[in-house]
């Protein structure tokens, strides 16, 4: 499946580095190893996979990461906050994403918080997607992600004052106005890719070019 080419998401996934507020990306290009290298922070940001799955297929003539539903994840470090986006509580984050019919229950897509605490998470259930960010207040936006295989550009924006805005290949499928505000997140979180926390609700499928921006978009 293409990229979309609307300009948001054309935007998100195809900006310049630092010049357009993007900290971090994955593109999931050497399919093979323990890692998935970061192109975008400067600071070798890398994710590093967990458990016992394949972790990789090919994509596009590329590949992608492959999550086995059971016990695979990627880390990514951030001990200094930066993916906590503490500075001003806007950010945006984008993914190319795929999930089977048999992704039921609960499937963390991204994890940064700390539990009943400050911090964001993106999270499917029962093919439902929901991005969560918690700064004075607990906002939370809504939409039906389609589980048949096929991949999707999924991407939300965040802003301490206006909300979140969730988007499904370049159309806006679901926004929340109430103000986020900026969130406080001590001790500060790695961000869990695929899981929760690392130890549940273990995403199953496929997903590519994984990037954050330190800013709406």
């Amino acid at each position: 499946m293409p990229f979309s080419k609307t300009p948001l998401i054309a935007h998100l996934q195809y900006g310049k580095h630092t010049s357009r507020g993007l900290s971090g990306s994955w593109p999931f290009y050497s399919g093979s190893g323990a890692t998935v290298y970061d192109v975008a922070s400067g600071d070798g940001r890398h994710a590093t996979w967990a458990g016992t799955g394949a972790h990789w297929t090919s994509l596009d003539g590329g590949f992608c990461g492959n999550f086995n539903g059971t016990d695979d994840y990627l880390t990514i470090s951030n001990a200094d906050g930066l993916y906590s986006f503490e500075s001003s509580g806007n950010f945006s984050i984008s993914l190319r994403l795929s999930a089977p019919s048999g992704a039921t229950g609960s499937r963390f897509v991204l994890d940064n918080r700390i539990t009943s605490a400050d911090g964001w998470t993106l999270v499917m259930n029962d093919g439902t997607m929901t991005m969560t960010a918690e700064g004075t207040a607990v906002v939370a936006a809504s939409a039906s992600f389609t589980r048949n295989g096929l991949f999707k550009n999924l991407a939300a924006t965040v802003s301490a004052s206006g909300g979140i805005v969730l988007y499904i290949d370049g159309a806006v499928v679901a926004t929340n106005t109430t103000a986020v505000g900026v969130p406080v997140v001590s001790p500060e979180q790695s961000v869990y890719v695929g899981s929760e926390s690392g130890t549940s609700a273990f995403w199953l499928g496929q997903m590519s070019d994984l990037r954050f921006y330190n800013r709406t978009l």
